[in-house]
């Protein structure tokens, strides 16, 4: 017993081993003990060092990979086993146990996977157990013990040993458990095979064949179930212990990277990296220990993680000392001669050792020659040599030895040259894999991924051949894409191989798969592949592009080689409204780019112009079908694009501005004009405001009013002069006529909306110059015929004109009752306004409360009483607001605006100071 101090605890840790034979005896001792819990008298702490059933409570793996095992401890074996299949469900036409079958089904998967890859093939082989378990069935028990008994004993090769006795121990075939046992006294590989397939059958690492011989009477492995479940849970205490114990003593963890089981070795060996890692133990020490470990290792997920820590633990060290050139050489020496499906495990090793930097071929004085392979990528080379002379190869292994180089590569930021043989050989092993109809497709994609850090300019003919011989393969292809923008970089507009590849990516534009086409677009990022495209080919493309990421990319793409006559095939064969009206970022996309193409071109910025107009209209229609307004409230106007519309009129010269039909006159000016209804400003949103201000005064203007003379037209016309002048800060006087025309014309015409309009943005200017006596005259009329037309359309007045209304009458003349009766009845049109329940809370809850104050400052008991009367059922605790219950407008005003306590609290106090100077009680019952 080793007990040690941690954290105030003794922990204790038991390393004696406990005989086995009690186990077994007691497995022996009863049919039914698969239903019993774990034997009276055993150990408190179990020898989890000896004895580990490799699963956890819940079943899964405890060694770092999926566990071969039947049916759950205490559960009837017949109510779990899979169902047993007839013999006519059998493969037909083979009398003896099909070897291919059993190949598929034994082998464990290759170590060092990831977890997922991990689990996807432990779920293949347990398909494949399924369907040998069914093949066994038609040909009988006895037939397939028979044939597993004989490759046993006399197997054509040792794969088939292996196969057999992984088979056995994960259909659990009692029967035959001492003849896989007799592998655990043979050296190296078999036992380690032998262990692990008899720890698949009863949960228990064995030493060699004498802890087995307890074993041998067992006839049914679920028998044993309950004792290895209670193994189990104390295997994971005394992993718990270990590692305190590992933590506070590292150099403790020596002993138990020699141990049986393999899981423990492998928590060793990280153990160990970690201490090295944390600086709480020597790399000199720890590295001959693992690197020992290794050497005698035959279980293949422990040598996985005990190279991986090995690695770990020599960072830092140089690459030419004597012990990782020994290491280097041991790996290769595994990679050449030891198993195969351990190649990757030694290739991910090889690419992490220490490694100098490449030296380079024949350096000159400015350092530009050619470097060398780095030694490891030499090794890499012959274990892809050792992987494809291969009969039966491992895919898993393969696209592990071809990541192994792309590590080594973007670890040294080596890039193979024309000059380098072994690099040159690499990537003619990739091409080979990339190209071959018989690899597994994962294996091809793989390959051709990792071209992309290897390939160079002169491996652009052989990748473009695979690219076309890819064609049902969109995966594959996507990579061999990555790999020709990768190379195809710096590449001169004159070289035939940027012509190759435009000529390429503009015939993949026009592909299905969005992903190739993404890939094709990036083919055309170098400026001498794009150099070769022709700027309609990429309109065209944009015209059949789905993706508005894409048709964005394409739209880049034009700004940077389009030319002003491509504006007019843009224009008239592709949706660039459409795009525009997607988003805002779109339509920046399309001003840009009609902006860069158009020029000085009068006509085209006009075009260009309404199309950005037309994405309004549809990106407002599409606002307002989303998100409906209230009923009387107008749809908004889309500000943005009509100005970014703007924006290109603006980039019209001054001399083809006056030279403009009569038409386009109008047309601007009913912009600006849509533009200024929506309550929107040119000056700060649109570039050059103040020049284009003054073309639409002098110029613009002046020439629609001529080609227009109707008298709405020249109402609108003085609307827009009148709000021009605001903008450009004219004198108040001349600004005051101007409005006043406008609402003169604007009567005169029979356009008493429009009329009604002018009169709002003469208050508003009021205001915003401090003359707030002249902004009521305007806003007490305007409230007027609000109230007139109550029942009619969009009311005139806004909820922000309202609370402007509302302050300026309780400020002018300040403090008196009837100013604050004024206020009142602002503030009751703001919070009955259609829009009013749609905006923010906060907003709402000041405005409710505004409309309390100024009742009370009226002193009118009608407005108090109504006030009151509305602050009825307050509640007296805060409470969330209902799902859309305060957009309700059958509910009280206060609905949704009591959530806060402070907001509660302020409408309470508001509700019985009314209720005091009404001389009744608090509508709230007393709050």
């Amino acid at each position: 017993m080793h007990g040690f101090w941690h954290r105030g605890k003794r922990i204790e840790v038991q390393v004696a081993r406990w005989g086995l034979a009690a186990l077994a005896v007691a497995a022996l001792g009863s049919s039914s003990c698969a239903a019993h819990s774990a034997p009276r008298g055993a150990p408190r702490a179990a020898d989890a060092l000896a004895v580990e059933t490799g699963a956890t409570q819940d079943g899964t793996a405890h060694d770092g990979g999926a566990r071969e095992q039947g049916p759950p401890a205490g559960t009837p074996v017949a109510a779990s086993a899979p169902r047993r299949k007839a013999a006519s469900d059998a493969p037909a036409g083979d009398a003896n146990l099909s070897s291919a079958l059993l190949l598929a089904a034994g082998p464990m998967p290759p170590p060092g996977l990831s977890s997922a890859r991990d689990g996807e093939r432990q779920r293949e082989r347990q398909l494949a157990l399924e369907a040998l378990r069914s093949h066994g069935n038609a040909l009988g028990a006895e037939r397939l013990r028979a044939e597993l008994r004989a490759r046993l004993h006399a197997p054509a090769a040792e794969r088939d040993w292996e196969a057999a006795a992984y088979v056995v121990g994960a259909l659990r075939l009692a029967p035959l458990a001492r003849d896989v046992a007799a592998g655990l006294d043979s050296d190296g590989r078999r036992a380690a095979v032998a262990r692990r397939a008899l720890h698949g059958m009863f949960g228990v690492w064995f030493e060699d064949r004498a802890d087995f011989a307890p074993f041998e009477a067992i006839e049914d492995p679920t028998a044993i179930e309950p004792y290895a479940t209670w193994l189990a849970r104390q295997a994971l205490v005394q992993e718990q212990r270990l590692a305190d114990l590992w933590r506070l003593d590292p150099r403790s963890i020596e002993p138990y990277l020699g141990h049986v089981s393999p899981a423990l070795r492998r928590k060793a060996a990280a153990a160990l990296s970690n201490a090295v890692g944390e600086s709480t133990l020597d790399s000199a020490f720890a590295a001959p220990l693992l690197f020992a470990r290794a050497q005698s290792e035959h279980d293949g997920r422990a040598f996985c993680d005990q190279v991986d820590a090995l690695t770990d633990v020599l960072q830092g060290s140089s690459a030419e000392s004597e012990f990782v050139l020994a290491a280097r050489a041991w790996l290769n020496s595994v990679g050449r001669d030891g198993p195969p499906e351990w190649m990757h495990c030694v290739a991910r090793a090889l690419a992490a050792l220490p490694a100098g930097k490449p030296i380079a071929r024949d350096a000159s004085a400015n350092g530009s020659a050619d470097p060398v392979s780095p030694p490891a990528l030499v090794d890499l080379d012959l274990l892809l040599a050792r992987d494809a002379g291969l009969d039966h190869g491992d895919v898993d292994v393969r696209i592990g030895l071809i990541e192994a180089v792309r590590g080594l590569v973007a670890r040294s930021a080596y890039r193979p040259s024309q000059a380098d043989p072994a690099g040159r050989r690499v990537v003619a092993r990739m091409i080979a894999i990339a190209g071959s109809p018989e690899q597994p497709t994962s294996a091809r994609s793989a390959a051709a991924a990792a071209l992309a850090d290897l390939a160079s300019a002169g491996d652009i003919a052989e990748l473009l051949a695979l690219l076309e011989g890819a064609r049902s393969d969109a995966g594959l292809r996507f990579a061999l894409l990555g790999a020709l923008a990768r190379v195809g970089v710096g590449l001169g507009a004159e070289d035939d191989r940027s012509r190759e590849l435009a000529r390429v990516a503009v015939k993949l534009l026009a592909e299905a798969d969005v992903d190739v086409r993404r890939r094709a677009l990036s083919l055309l990022s170098d400026p001498g592949v794009e150099a070769n495209v022709a700027p309609v080919e990429l309109v065209r493309a944009f015209a059949a592009e789905s993706s508005a990421e894409m048709r964005g990319q394409l739209l880049a793409l034009l700004q940077r080689s389009g030319r002003p006559e491509d504006i007019d095939t843009l224009l008239g064969e592709s949706r660039l409204d459409e795009h525009a009206a997607i988003s805002a970022a779109r339509a920046a996309e399309v001003a840009e780019t009609l902006l860069r193409l158009s020029g000085d071109d009068s006509e085209r910025l006009l075009r260009g112009a309404r199309c950005l107009v037309r994405a309004a209209r549809l990106a407002a229609a599409t606002a307002a079908a989303a998100a409906p307004a209230p009923q009387g409230v107008g749809v908004p106007v889309d500000a943005a694009r009509l100005t970014r519309a703007l924006e290109l009129v603006a980039r019209v010269a001054p001399d083809a501005a006056a030279a403009l039909q009569g038409a386009d006159h109008v047309w601007i000016v009913e912009r600006v004009h849509e533009l200024y209804a929506g309550g929107a400003v040119l000056r700060g949103s649109l570039p050059g405001a103040e020049e284009f201000l003054v073309r639409l005064v002098d110029v613009h203007l002046p020439a629609a009013l001529a080609a227009e003379a109707t008298p709405a037209a020249a109402a609108r016309g003085a609307r827009v002069l009148a709000l021009a002048r605001v903008e450009l800060r004219a004198p108040r006087a001349s600004v005051i006529e101007t409005f006043g025309e406008a609402e003169r014309l604007a009567n005169a015409a029979g356009e008493s909306a429009l009329g009604r309009a002018v009169v709002r943005d003469r208050a508003r200017y009021l205001a915003a110059a401090g003359s707030g006596a002249g902004a009521l005259v305007d806003f007490r009329a305007l409230l007027r015929g609000d109230a007139e037309a109550a029942s009619g359309g969009a009311p005139m007045l806004h909820p922000s004109d309202l609370r402007t209304a509302a302050a300026l009458a309780r400020a002018e003349p300040p403090g008196t009752a009837e100013a604050a009766l004024d206020a009142y009845g602002f503030a009751r049109a703001l919070v009955q306004h259609r829009a009013w329940r749609s905006e923010a809370p906060g907003l709402r809850q000041q405005d409710l409360v505004q409309l309390a104050e100024c009742a009370l400052a009226s002193g009118d008991t009608a407005a108090m009483a109504q006030v009151h009367k509305e602050l009825a059922e307050l509640p007296t605790s805060p409470e969330s607001a209902a799902n859309g219950a305060d957009r309700d407008p059958t509910q009280p005003l206060w609905a949704g605006l009591v959530g806060r306590e402070e907001w509660r609290a302020a409408l309470l106090d508001l509700d019985r100071r009314l209720a005091a100077r009404l001389g009744a009680p608090p509508s709230n019952g007393g709050g």
